[in-house]
């Protein structure tokens, strides 16, 4: 077998950014949740968020605005890797959308 950890022992980061689609500004102190585990990060002031340190697998994530403006929350279901997971949560006044944009990771010829 392999030299290498187990897949099943490693743990990935769940990182990304809440923004308001009508002016793509972040939204500040949005709740982002991912449940099992119900750990919650609270955004800053550009809307960027991290939950670190997660078993690798699938999680809901439950994006909550910080005013009425937005809906109550937004919800998906995500999966996090050992070499974690950025995503991008857009709200509008009556929907919202998270989008899964890209690993985090470097490429490994970047230093």
């Amino acid at each position: 077998m392999g030299s290498g950890p187990a897949l099943s022992a490693g743990r990935g980061d769940l990182v990304g950014r809440v923004i308001a689609v009508r002016h793509g500004g972040g939204l500040a102190g949005a709740r982002v949740r991912v449940s099992p585990g119900d750990r919650t990060a609270i955004a800053d002031s550009t809307g960027t968020f991290a939950i670190r340190g997660l078993r690798q697998g699938r999680y809901l994530v439950r994006v909550s605005a910080p005013i009425t403006a937005y809906p109550d929350f937004v919800e998906d279901s995500v999966s996090v890797g050992f070499d974690g997971l950025r995503i991008l949560a857009a709200l509008t006044a009556h929907t919202g959308d998270i989008v899964c944009v890209s690993s985090p990771r470097k490429p490994s010829n970047i230093r």
